[in-house]
């Protein structure tokens, strides 16, 4: 009986705590019921709050544009209005850069190879285009026209350089050529890396291929814009290659026989092939294309 008398009593109190928090308002069974009443007024007061700050934003901005002058400098004023209404026509721009080029025909060729060939070189860019290629065999071209003679040396610390190295590029390579044979024909030492006259030669010839084939594929893509002439230049740099295929035989036969007579057949022949290149050279990049042909085929 005490038991069941104990248990009635616990209903019995259980029941009056209820009907004391519910005349209180709270709720009984979950606090995030009640949390979830409330927040709703919660987020309407804070959107009230961020329109009152987006009204005084816009009347603010209304104000300063009504009354800039006490705000703002006239000048600043007048740059402001005239950037605003500025039309920003990208096909107006290309056309004018365009135009600028045209109007002098021996511009285009400086925009290809500056500008049109980079952007369009590599094939991970959209705009990769194999036509635009050809641009690096000309300018290929030039770089041996135009070779140099570089003396580079390095330094270790400030005021302290390093032995100078001489380097050559381009034509030039004919006189580091010239001065490697007068070098063996004295009986002067070479450096380690050096591998023979032979070597030296060959790569010579190699290189000359690369050029005539650099030449000859010029023609084929341009030809629509170049004159009758650039197969007579072809042809003349062809027989100069001709003589240094010959060097190389007489290069390999010193190597086997220590005849110096075959060095001496080089060194005769070397200033006539110089000459020849740089003035072929110099006439196919300069006087075979017509450019304002290849500016209204391939600008």
């Amino acid at each position: 009986m005490e038991k069941t008398a104990s248990v009635e009593e616990r209903i019995r109190r259980a029941e009056e705590i209820y009907q004391r928090r519910r005349s209180q308002g709270v709720r009984v069974y979950s606090n995030s019921a009640s949390v979830m009443r409330n927040s709703p007024s919660i987020s309407l007061f804070k959107k009230m709050i961020i329109k009152i700050i987006i009204c005084i934003i816009i009347y603010s901005s209304f104000y300063l544009i009504k009354n800039s002058n006490y705000f703002f400098s006239q000048d600043v004023i007048n740059k402001t209005s005239q950037i605003l209404s500025y039309d920003m026509n990208l096909q107006g721009m290309f056309n004018d850069i365009k135009k600028y080029f045209m109007s002098n025909s021996n511009k285009g060729i400086e925009l290809s190879m500056n500008y049109q060939y980079p952007a369009t070189l590599f094939k991970l860019n959209g705009n990769f285009n194999t036509e635009n290629c050809v641009v690096e065999a000309y300018k290929k071209l030039c770089k041996e026209l135009f070779g140099k003679r570089m003396i580079v040396s390095t330094s270790q610390k400030p005021t302290f350089y390093t032995e100078k190295n001489i380097y050559y590029s381009g034509v030039e390579c004919l006189n580091a050529a010239s001065h490697m044979i007068n070098k063996e024909l004295q009986g002067e030492a070479f450096a380690n890396w050096f591998r023979g006259i032979t070597s030296a030669i060959k790569k010579l010839y190699e290189h000359r291929k690369m050029i005539l084939i650099s030449m000859n594929y010029i023609y084929t893509k341009w030809n629509i814009c170049m004159n009758d002439d650039t197969l007579v230049y072809i042809n003349q740099y062809t027989e100069s290659l001709k003589k240094v295929e010959k060097w190389v035989n007489l290069a390999l036969h010193y190597e086997l026989t220590k005849n110096k007579r075959d060095l001496e057949v080089i060194l005769k022949e070397l200033p006539d092939v110089y000459d020849v290149e740089k003035d072929v050279l110099g006439k196919y990049v300069y006087h075979t294309i017509d450019w304002e042909k290849y500016n209204l085929n391939f600008i």
